[in-house]
Parts: C-alpha cells; structure tokens; sequence
C-alpha cells in the first residue's frame, strides 16, 4: 500500500508509521461469466385461487391453493431452496456460485390472490416469490393493493416488472415498448421505493428488438419469456426461459423433472 501524501510540516519526522502489517487491498468485485451456464429453474405460475373464485381465467392457468401447496411442499421435502429473479440476476452478475436445487417461483400479473392465498404457502414453507405485476393495474380490484406490494417486499418477496398494460413487445413500435416496461418501472417505484430489477414478457413476446428495449431500461438486469427450460446464462439473461405449471402438474413428477 502506497503511504498517504507527505505533510506540509517542516518537521523531519515522518507524519506516518507503517501498520505492524500490510493493509490488503480490496477486493475486486467479480464480474459476470457470459456463457457460464446456471441450472435454477424458474416456476411460472399465474393465479394461485380456487376455481369457484377465477372468474374467465383460462383454467390452465388456475392452480387450487390446495395443489399449489402440495408443488411446493413435495419440492421443500426434496431439500430445494428458493431465491427471487432479482437474486439470480445478481448472483449471475457476479458468478457467484448457485447451489444444487435453487429455484425461482414467479407469478404473472399481479392478481390479488397471489397475496390472498400464494403469500400464505410460500411463508407456511419459507419460500419466497417474484410477482410480475402490470403497473395499471396496481389498486385495481382484482390485482395486489400498493399495501400489498410493500407487505410482499418486506416479506423477502420481489415485485417485478410486468408492463403498464400487458401489451405483448412484439406487437408495438419500439418507442411504445420502451414506454410500456419504462411507466411501469416508474409506478411500480411509486408502490415500493425503488424500481424493479426482472420483467416478465406479456404473453412471452420475446424478439431482439424487444429483448433490446428491455436491455435499455434502467436497473432490469434480467428478463424471462414463456419459453421452456431450466438454464440460465448472464449473455441470454433478456430472453430467460421458465418451467409452466399446470393446475394437473404432479408435485412428484415435478420434483423429478426439475433434476438435482
């Protein structure tokens, strides 16, 4: 270590003594490997309510709270872990090190039953989730209150990045793209403090062009699609696939299929 800049006093006598030992440097921060290849597979889910409460949702997309806590109990009994989007964004960023049987579960949209009946399993197994939320619809009924936004936060839970108005990217010109993901990061700021680190594609409309936009947004480090897979990697993290559940996906044959 370099000794600070001399004094300006006349005196002979160093205005320093060296430590008995060396101070160590800092440090370097740890940068992304691009083509390092994570293994976390990411749950995708939408309504987590029982069907006499889903309205015209599409029935694939309604999971009973019932099987979806006995998907996540059988993963628990399976020693898997769970950890947000925006900590596998960050973890990727810095190539840390994920261990065996992490995984991410996420939901689509924002609707209030994630808080009502999702919220209550994932704490009943200490789980946590990214809730993908479509900024207009914050307040809404139907849809998870600013109250509930910032309960999920403080619960560990991460709040991301859904679009203002579930406009699919790749039907709209690149100036309304950029406005859908970027008011929504801005309403979403209002409800919790800060702006969202992941996105969910509306319908999973990916493409370059969009997956570009996306890149631009201030603080989104990762997007995800509707695709199907289970690895991740920092060079591809804007077009990140995920594992859909169905209301008929058994917990077993899902332990099975997630590998390690």
């Amino acid at each position: 270590m370099a000794p600070p800049a001399a004094s300006n006093t006349t005196d002979a006598t160093p205005s320093w003594t060296p430590s008995a030992e060396p101070t160590a440097r800092p440090t370097a921060r740890p940068t992304a490997e691009p083509f390092r290849l994570y293994h976390v597979p990411i749950l995708m889910y939408h309504r987590i309510v029982p069907t006499s409460e889903a309205g015209n949702s599409l029935p694939d997309l309604v999971v009973s709270p019932q099987t979806f806590s006995t998907q996540l109990g059988a993963l628990h009994d399976a020693g898997w872990r769970s950890i947000t989007m925006a900590t596998l964004a960050n973890d990727m960023e810095t190539d840390a090190t994920i261990p065996a049987k992490t995984f991410v579960i996420t939901f689509d949209d924002g609707w209030s039953d994630g808080f009502g009946y999702a919220f209550p399993v994932l704490r009943q197994y200490g789980y946590v989730g990214t809730f993908f939320v479509i900024s207009s619809r914050i307040d809404q009924s139907g849809f998870l209150s600013t109250t509930q936004l910032q309960t999920l936060e403080a619960a560990g839970d991460e709040i991301g990045n859904h679009t203002q108005e579930h406009v699919s990217l790749t039907t709209v010109s690149l100036a309304r793209a950029k406005q859908e993901v970027e008011n929504a990061s801005v309403q979403i700021a209002r409800a919790i403090g800060h702006r969202p680190v992941s996105l969910a594609y509306p319908m999973g409309g990916v493409s370059t062009p969009a997956a570009w936009v996306v890149s631009q947004i201030p603080d989104i480090k990762i997007a995800v699609t509707t695709g199907r897979g289970q690895t991740e990697t920092w060079f591809e993290r804007y077009d990140t696939p995920r594992v859909r559940i169905h209301p008929t996906t058994d917990p077993a044959e899902l332990v099975a299929s997630l590998g390690h």
